[in-house]
């Protein structure tokens, strides 16, 4: 079975990332690299951008952050962050994946809104269900991440 292309961003090599996306805020840091919150300068829609530093990175690693690109061009389900784009800054060595925004936060944020509230049944089944669906959909495909949104 042929592997479908990933997607770059097909701009003219003189339209740099600046150029495309407006930086709002730092929303996350991880080991690899950071989550920015970045407005699209054409329509206003906010993602996030997932800048991941290659530099020091093993020739491993970096197949392995390539291969984080591929699965989440792969994953299409309503209950798990939509990958957009991604592109490589030569220049930086940094590796850009743009992805949905979930403004309403993720599940972990949720409860610790709750201040100790215990949800609702209703809601409790309702985010069961977006818990598992996407589960089931991982399994079925044989993939496994990491990238879930919350109800």
């Amino acid at each position: 079975m042929k592997k479908p292309p990933l997607s770059k961003i097909s701009a003219a090599p003189s339209i740099t990332v600046d150029q495309q996306y407006e930086f709002i805020k730092e929303i996350g840091v991880g080991s690899f690299g950071k989550a920015l919150l970045v407005k699209r300068k054409s329509n206003g829609e906010f993602f996030v951008m997932k800048r991941i530093s290659m530099k020091d990175m093993s020739k491993e690693e970096r197949t392995g952050a390539l291969n984080e690109v591929k699965v989440l061009q792969l994953l299409k389900h309503c209950n798990i962050i939509a990958y957009l784009e991604y592109f490589e800054d030569p220049i930086s060595h940094e590796l850009n994946i743009v992805m949905e925004y979930a403004d309403q936060g993720d599940l972990y944020e949720k409860i610790q809104n709750q201040n100790g509230k215990h949800f609702d049944e209703a809601v409790c089944y309702c985010r069961q269900y977006f818990l598992v669906n996407p589960f089931s959909f991982l399994l079925r495909s044989k993939f496994w991440i990491g990238s879930l949104k919350s109800l």
